[in-house]
């Protein structure tokens, strides 16, 4: 099978003269982080200048006449919208939403083409029908996946949950999936080469726990919120640790060192629960606690306890014990 070779600099030239609305251009995806085959469509975020408007249909138009595997995704604010099939990604802002995807810009109105860390040339197989990228949150869909999956993979994402990492298919399988990789993570810290000097895990109180959390999931969950959603509830305010999927799933996190923390933690999980019923968002509630090796506590009792699975949203209480080493 030959090839057909693009030259992304010339492609440039050729959009932003047919289109001088164009202000910026962002390239992400697979193409950004040259993990795609030659495939992979050439996903493009394209910033417009202050109230100017371009119709899909000319996008799609271009696309087709210069180069079949470019999805050009306009935005207007934080939300970016595909030419190709109209799927969507939202953020807060547009700084927000660069930041999310990844996205490096290599062009702009003022400057022209930037230094950008990117391959300028495309290759694309010739007789290849190039599937446009699917999003409905931060996560492409790629074509390169067989139909089946894609169409699942659709209403993940119509759902709000990530399809690269593929984590489960709705929120239940996706804490579960959390839970398991976090006990897994607390046992690798034990494991760590002693011969090491300057990097090492202890944790003394549950910042530190958060911490060990952020550094195992946001690599890859880069839509993970931290203290960023507040719950007001009657007359009160309270912001979750933690929250995922537009707060679909909310983690909490707690340090259980000794009997006076042990009942604070126990009050506190009932009032956090009555918080969260209030947000209409929220399916599952994830309180994680961390508890000393030399504490007198049934593990088992208290995940029972404060576990609430038959109604919405459900509350997972799971108890994580620190590894002996981790003991101040």
């Amino acid at each position: 099978m030959t090839d057909e070779l693009y030259d992304l600099r010339e492609l440039t030239r050729a959009l932003t003269e047919a289109f001088p609305q164009m202000e910026a251009l962002y390239l992400f995806g697979s193409r950004r982080y040259r993990t795609g085959s030659p495939r992979s469509d050439v996903d493009i975020l394209v910033r417009l200048g202050q109230d100017s408007h371009i119709r899909p249909q000319e996008l799609r138009a271009f696309s087709s006449d210069y180069c079949r595997a470019l999805d050009l995704f306009v935005a207007e604010g934080g939300m970016a919208v595909s030419c190709a099939n109209e799927s969507h990604v939202r953020a807060g802002s547009f700084p927000d939403l660069v930041a999310r995807l990844e996205a490096i810009c290599f062009w702009n109105r003022f400057e022209g083409l930037l230094p950008a860390d990117i391959d300028w040339e495309i290759r694309l197989p010739t007789g290849i029908d190039f599937v446009p990228t699917a999003m409905m949150t931060l996560e492409p869909i790629g074509g390169g996946w067989s139909r089946p999956f894609r169409s699942h993979a659709k209403e993940i994402e119509a759902a709000g949950l990530p399809v690269q990492p593929y984590l489960g298919s709705n929120t239940v399988e996706i804490a579960t999936f959390l839970v398991k990789t976090l006990r897994q993570a607390l046992e690798a810290t034990a494991n760590l080469n002693p011969k090491g000097k300057g990097w090492a895990v202890t944790l003394r109180n549950e910042y530190d726990w958060q911490n060990l959390l952020f550094l195992v999931f946001k690599p890859w969950l880069p839509g993970l919120g931290r203290e960023d959603v507040t719950i007001t509830y009657d007359g009160q305010e309270k912001r979750a640790d933690f929250n995922l999927f537009g707060s679909q799933l909310i983690v909490e996190m707690k340090h259980i060192r000794d009997a006076n923390t042990k009942g604070a933690v126990g009050k506190t999980l009932i009032g956090l629960r009555s918080f969260y019923e209030q947000h209409p968002n929220v399916r599952v509630i994830l309180f994680a606690i961390l508890v000393d090796r030399d504490v007198d506590l049934d593990d088992a009792k208290w995940e029972s306890d404060f576990t609430f699975t038959e109604r919405a949203p459900q509350v997972w209480t799971r108890i994580f014990r620190a590894p002996v080493f981790l003991e101040a």
